[in-house]
């Protein structure tokens, strides 16, 4: 059974997702559970990498998976692969949403022991290899920066620094000519709150220049 679903769209923020790649295997009444976990950034990545894993264990009684791509999450698949229906994709699935994770793929390969699991044995089993998988992932989150543009005198850079500190941003470039000419990215929440105060703080005599919006990556634990 697979099940593919495009949640509701929100407005782009910040999103928690995984670095790299791991794996795990685990044994379940002889059942082997091999748990593949990936970082993805689109569907077609996502069910290319499934192929292959599919190719590479093709003895296999079943290759089960889920994914969720999207800032949001609002992009998400997964399948049972033959394995009574919600007990594989599901709780793979439950494991990635459970700690509040997108573009993330999981693929669960089982090598069949010989002994029934029952469902709630493949729903623990499949759910503790993929929790496996993630505990070995590094956690990031992607922070969703608006991107300004900064020309000043020298005399002003001092208290721009300062003015700076007070947000959560990031330095992207400062070059040194007849004006210093910054560019840097601010917490897209924080978006109005930088241009009010820098508007204040410059008597509007400074103009900001949008530099357009993008996604940081900065450490999540």
């Amino acid at each position: 059974m697979s099940i593919y679903l495009i949640r509701e769209r929100f407005d782009m923020e910040d999103y928690l997702t995984v670095k790299g790649e791991s794996i795990r295997e685990i044994v379940v009444k002889k059942s082997r559970f091999i748990a593949y976990c990936f970082h993805i950034e689109s569907v077609d990545v996502a069910e290319d990498k499934i192929k292959r894993i599919q190719k590479l264990n093709y003895k296999a009684a079943h290759n089960t998976f889920a994914y969720a791509v999207n800032p949001t999450g609002d992009i998400f698949k997964y399948s049972d692969d033959g394995e009574p229906s919600l007990t594989a994709g599901k709780p793979i699935y439950e494991s990635i949403v459970g700690r509040n994770l997108t573009n993330v793929l999981v693929v669960v390969t089982r090598y069949f022991g010989g002994i029934k699991l029952g469902t709630g044995g493949l729903v623990r089993a499949y759910g503790q290899a993929a929790q496996e998988a993630l505990d070995e992932m590094e956690i990031v989150k992607m922070q969703y920066n608006a991107v300004f543009e900064i020309s000043t005198d020298y005399s002003l850079l001092g208290m721009l620094q300062n003015y700076f500190s007070t947000f959560d941003c990031v330095m992207e470039g400062i070059e040194y000519a007849d004006e210093v000419k910054i560019k840097i990215c601010i917490p897209f929440r924080q978006k109005e709150q930088f241009i009010s105060g820098h508007r204040e703080l410059t008597n509007g005599k400074q103009k900001l220049y949008s530099g357009g919006e993008k996604f940081i990556e900065k450490i999540a634990f």
